[in-house]
């Protein structure tokens, strides 16, 4: 991630309890609909245009800056 999204990030990061065991933060991204995955049902995109997944060193930047 570069240094701009890490700030913006910052202010809209969540922390949630997914089913698997590993403790994850999600970050809610609103993004455009060229940047959905596309072949997925609407519904699944609707879930995947908010939520983004973040690697645990891109955790440890953002701790710092929250």
């Amino acid at each position: 991630m570069k240094q701009k999204t890490y700030k913006s990030a910052a202010k809209r990061i969540k922390r949630t309890n997914p089913k698997n065991k590993k403790k994850a933060k999600i970050i809610r991204l609103y993004q455009s609909d060229q940047h959905r995955v596309k072949g997925k049902s609407k519904r699944s995109q609707n879930n995947a245009k908010r939520k983004v997944g973040v690697n645990t060193s891109d955790q440890k930047k953002l701790k710092k800056l929250i």
